[in-house]
């Protein structure tokens, strides 16, 4: 039998940390391995078990979400699904996500957070698992023009573009190249 997919929830709403480590741990396949109100907190729980994915929020106290993926990303690059109220298709949030190394993206809405976090359980789900397969040596590698990060160059010369799909009420999903795409839309019902 495989090891579960270990995941790191860092957001710092109660409610989304609760409803999103609720919907991961029912999933067959992932263990929700600690949650965190911020970057420094998260940090702290990931010196002593380090996971396989990391959701994360992008407004939060003491560091950002961008910043955190970056640094992030320069130490001990991780599958980061990045979950958060500023990240929309097209949005400038996204695009730094994505250039930051982020392998997937989940707008999140503004108004009924707890119904849409529920109504996307399938979503979240497939995002996590795509994620854990995603290789970021790989994306890391193929983002070298520009230097931007996994969405942004794209591959060298491949004129890859950001996929995205709109999950249950308008909100979208976002990945970079080959990353979770095809299963965000799959679940979110989009098509091909």
């Amino acid at each position: 039998m495989n090891a579960p997919i270990r995941v790191l929830v860092v957001d710092d709403s109660a409610v989304v940390r609760q409803v999103v480590s609720e919907i991961l741990s029912a999933a067959p396949g992932i263990e929700v391995v600690g949650t965190a109100s911020d970057p420094l907190f998260a940090m702290a729980k990931m010196r002593r078990d380090w996971p396989d994915v990391i959701t994360l929020d992008v407004e939060m106290p003491r560091m950002d979400g961008i910043s955190f993926l970056r640094q992030l990303m320069a130490e001990r690059p991780t599958p980061v699904i990045v979950c958060s109220t500023l990240t929309s298709r097209g949005a400038e949030t996204t695009m730094q996500a994505l250039a930051a190394g982020a392998v997937s993206i989940i707008a999140k809405p503004t108004l009924g957070l707890k119904g849409f976090l529920t109504d996307s359980a399938q979503e979240l789900v497939a995002a996590v698992r795509a994620a854990a397969r995603a290789n970021l040596r790989a994306l890391r590698a193929g983002a070298g023009v520009g230097g931007g990060g996994p969405g942004v160059g794209g591959r060298a010369g491949s004129g890859a573009e950001i996929g995205s799909a709109t999950g249950p009420g308008g909100a979208g999903v976002a990945a970079a190249p080959g990353v979770g795409v095809a299963a965000a839309r799959g679940a979110a019902g989009a098509g091909p």
